[in-house]
C-alpha cells in the first residue's frame, strides 16, 4: 500500500524521473517494455469512429461510437426503431429493450459485446421504472453485471423514456472476480 501512495504522491508532484523510478519498482520489466517501442508507437493512439446501419442513427451531430485504443464509448441509445427513426411504442420496457438492441449492434460494430462493457449509464425519465427496467437489463446482460449508474431526468430527446451509454473494452477481456 506505501508504494502504491509513493507512486501516486511523486505522480502528482510532476517529478518524471522519482515516477519512471517508482513505477519500475512495482513492475518488473516496465523498462524493457517501453525501450521495445518506438517514439511514434507511444504517442498514435487510434481513434475510430464508429458507424452501423443495424442500429438507429444519431439524432444530433455526434456518433454512435468511438473507439480509443482498447476502449468504446457509445453514445446515449434510444429506444428508436433503426427503419422508421421513431420511439417504438410500448413505453419505457418497449424503449429499454429496444435501446439495448441498437447497442449491441454499436457494440458488435466496435468489436465487443455486452460480456466486454465495464460501465453502463441509465437515464430514466421516471425512476419508478427501474424495477421493470432491471428486468430488460437481465435479458442483455448476465453476471457478472457491469458498473451502472441511473439517473431520473427532467428530459430526454424525443421525449424518450429511457437512454443509456456504454463503456466497453475491445480485444481479449480476462474477467477475474
Amino acid at each position: 500500500m506505501t508504494a502504491h501512495w509513493q507512486t501516486t504522491v511523486h505522480f502528482r508532484s510532476g517529478d518524471h524521473q522519482h515516477r519512471q523510478h517508482a513505477l519500475r519498482r512495482q513492475q518488473p520489466g516496465l523498462e524493457e517494455q517501453t525501450a521495445a517501442r518506438t517514439s511514434t508507437d507511444m504517442s498514435k493512439i487510434i481513434k475510430k469512429i464508429i458507424k452501423t446501419p443495424l442500429a438507429a442513427a444519431p439524432v444530433a451531430p455526434y456518433n454512435q461510437a468511438v473507439v480509443a485504443g482498447n476502449t468504446v464509448y457509445c453514445s446515449g441509445m434510444l429506444g428508436v426503431n433503426k427503419d422508421t427513426m421513431q420511439l417504438v411504442p410500448g413505453g419505457t420496457v418497449a424503449q429499454a429493450r429496444e435501446a439495448f438492441i441498437n447497442l449491441r449492434h454499436v457494440l458488435e460494430a466496435s468489436g465487443s459485446s455486452f460480456e466486454k462493457v465495464v460501465k453502463m449509464t441509465v437515464l430514466l425519465q421516471n425512476l419508478d421504472d427501474f424495477k421493470d427496467v432491471n428486468e430488460v437489463y437481465k435479458e442483455f446482460f448476465k453476471q457478472p453485471y457491469p458498473a451502472r449508474t441511473a439517473y431520473q431526468v427532467a428530459r430526454l430527446p424525443m421525449n424518450a423514456a429511457i437512454e443509456m451509454e456504454a463503456v466497453a473494452l475491445v480485444g481479449e477481456v480476462q474477467i477475474v472476480e
